[in-house]
This record gives C-alpha cells, sequence and structure tokens, in this order.
C-alpha cells in the first residue's frame, strides 16, 4: 500500500500539502507532517507551546526518551515550532495507524497543557523527579 492510499484510510488524518520530502498533514486538528525512510514512516505533530525554556526542552527531552521502546517520542525544533516526532512501520493496519496516531496526539496533548508547567517545578524544587 502506497503511503497516500494509507493515509487516505485513516479518519484523523488529511494531507494539506507537500514541503520538499515531507507531507504536509493535519491530525486531529492538529499540524503535522510525515517523512518516509525505507519501511518506515517518521511523523511529527506540532506541540501549542509559546517561549518554552531551555530547561523544559532538555527535561521533556529526557522525559520522551526514558522509556524501554527504541521507537520512542522526540521533540524537534523546526522553523521556531516544537514537534513531537516518533517512527512507525509502514506495515501497520489502518486500526493500528489510528491508535498510534491518537497515542501521539495524547502525548502532545499532555506536553502542551501540562509537562512545562510540571516540569519548570522540578528544577525549581531541585529534587530531580517530576512532580
Amino acid at each position: 500500500m502506497d503511503v497516500l492510499e494509507l493515509l487516505g484510510n485513516l479518519t484523523s488524518v488529511r494531507v494539506t500539502g507537500t514541503s520538499g520530502a515531507r507531507l504536509l498533514l493535519d491530525v486531529a486538528g492538529a499540524a503535522g507532517w510525515i517523512w518516509i525512510v525505507e519501511e518506515r514512516a517518521g511523523i511529527a505533530v506540532q506541540i501549542d507551546v509559546n517561549n518554552v525554556s531551555d530547561a523544559w526542552l532538555r527535561k521533556t527531552s529526557l522525559l520522551l526518551g526514558a522509556g524501554d521502546d527504541t521507537e520512542e517520542f522526540c521533540l524537534i525544533l523546526d522553523g521556531g515550532k516544537v514537534w513531537l516526532y516518533r517512527t512507525y512501520s509502514l506495515a501497520m493496519t489502518p486500526v493500528e495507524w489510528e491508535a498510534n496516531l491518537g497515542l501521539l496526539m495524547t502525548v502532545a496533548h499532555f506536553l502542551a497543557n501540562n509537562a512545562a508547567r510540571k516540569i519548570e517545578r522540578a528544577v525549581v524544587g531541585g529534587v530531580g523527579r517530576l512532580a
């Protein structure tokens, strides 16, 4: 199945254009993009955060990379925007894609709504734990 056909089968995704090798997306109402490399798809969604500090970026990156899975999330800074990025196998079914994109959006919303405040508070407290 080619990428456009795959994306056409997903209810939460709409292709909005192209930018170089990227297909620009609307993912459940958020700006996003997909980049295909071999049998993998890297998908990024924009996190709605303003004026993030270097400390927030460092601590959020560490939080996202703390999982055991080698395909965990990461942050990308591009064009003054913060993007949440993760890679996926192109062999997933549409149901698996929808579930994984739902998780991607949940993490993006969590970071936009909660993580910045909690991570900054952890730095001030000096405890070294996220509370």
